[in-house]
């Protein structure tokens, strides 16, 4: 019997806001100039990468419309990823992995980096997604399940003027929507995670 191919379904980006002021209210902390040029940093390298009708959700909290708007493209404000989101509330508003296309969330921590730990090790863990950084998560329908990959992390730490060496930028090159699809490769998992996850996770 001839094995079933696996088909791209929906690419996830988690990307958390960059470097932002101290204050109050917390939802009025503005991206510091460090912070708004760790987000540009960020966008130049994501920008050519992604699809012409990418969905981009931005937290309500200004640090996080800013590290948005640094793509200089569409996006959509939504309410429910917010400082008090929880991983529930990103798979909804993501809808993952049920929708087709790509879809970035803007948000925060610590509900990015619990969602990254439950889509790669199974179960929500606190894993620590720092300011600025970019987790680009896969997942494909296919051989009787679903499967999620991690193919890129990105910070500016990695884009700054210090990292540019000839095998960085190779890396850095590698690190596209075309790398890291290998059902072999070892972060690569499966997953059944779907719409009843979420309302369960809720719980």
């Amino acid at each position: 019997m001839a094995e079933s191919k696996s088909e791209p379904a929906m690419d996830l980006l988690l990307w958390r806001h960059a470097d932002a002021e101290d204050g109050i209210p917390d939802a009025g902390r503005a991206l510091t100039k460090k912070g708004l040029k760790q987000a540009k940093q960020v966008a130049q390298w994501l920008k050519p990468r992604l699809p012409s009708d990418c969905l981009i959700l931005a937290s309500p909290a200004k640090r996080a419309q800013q590290t948005a708007a640094a793509l200089d493209l569409p996006y959509t404000t939504e309410q429910s990823i917010g400082v008090q989101a929880d991983i529930a509330d990103l798979i909804a508003a993501s809808n993952w992995p049920e929708r087709k296309g790509t879809v970035i969330l803007v948000g925060h921590q610590p509900t990015l980096g619990q969602l990254a730990a439950r889509l790669l090790a199974g179960e929500p863990s606190d894993w620590n997604i720092k300011k600025r950084a970019l987790w680009w998560f896969s997942s494909r329908t296919g051989y009787g399940d679903t499967q999620t990959a991690l193919k890129a992390v990105i910070s500016p730490d990695l884009l700054g003027h210090r990292w540019k060496s000839a095998s960085v930028q190779a890396a850095l090159a590698a690190a596209s929507p075309s790398g890291f699809t290998s059902r072999r490769s070892p972060i690569d998992f499966h997953s059944s995670a779907s719409a009843a996850n979420a309302a369960a996770l809720k719980g």
